[in-house]
């Protein structure tokens, strides 16, 4: 439920406190809330009415970047890291809280902190493929094309299989 839905939900809550039929595990059951969500709600009601119920807004902090800011560091971060100066085009959060702290002064305690305004400008984790240095692409591919067929085609011995070693089968 995103914050117009909890909202919607909050509104639909009022409008059954005015009928006074149910109970609070009724209306919860009915709303797909806990009961003791709606004591909270109904509570709230009763000191300040409808109006109580209706969000005041995003709580918390704001961050440390303004909209302008953080525009700017998208910006930054498309560019790549390769052009902010680092080996790799990867971007892990040790490395855009440098960015933060050295082009707007701001200085996050931990990645989390920059993890949550990332995702907040609707930017994604990316896990990046580990590879080793010895890979051999060639042999890969030679082992997918000739040796993986003939495994594909023997397939499962006969009779059902099994990893336990009091029950017959294969194992």
């Amino acid at each position: 439920m995103d914050a117009h839905d909890k909202q919607q939900c909050r509104l639909m809550a009022a409008a059954l406190f005015e009928q006074d039929e149910m109970s609070d595990a009724r209306i919860g059951e009915v709303l797909g809330v806990t009961a003791r969500a709606v004591n909270n709600w109904q509570r709230a009601w009763h000191q300040g009415g409808t109006d109580a119920l209706i969000s005041k807004g995003r709580t918390g902090p704001k961050g440390y970047l303004d909209p302008g800011q953080r525009h700017q560091l998208r910006q930054l971060l498309r560019r790549g890291a390769k052009d902010y100066g680092f080996t790799t085009d990867a971007w892990p959060l040790n490395r855009v809280r440098r960015v933060i702290a050295e082009s707007f002064g701001a200085a996050y305690a931990d990645p989390s902190g920059v993890w949550r305004l990332l995702k907040a400008m609707g930017w994604s984790v990316q896990v990046l493929a580990r590879r080793a240095l010895e890979r051999d692409e060639q042999a890969i591919a030679a082992w997918i094309e000739q040796t993986w067929p003939q495994i594909e085609k023997r397939g499962p011995g006969p009779g059902p299989g099994s990893s336990s070693k009091t029950r017959l089968g294969r194992g």
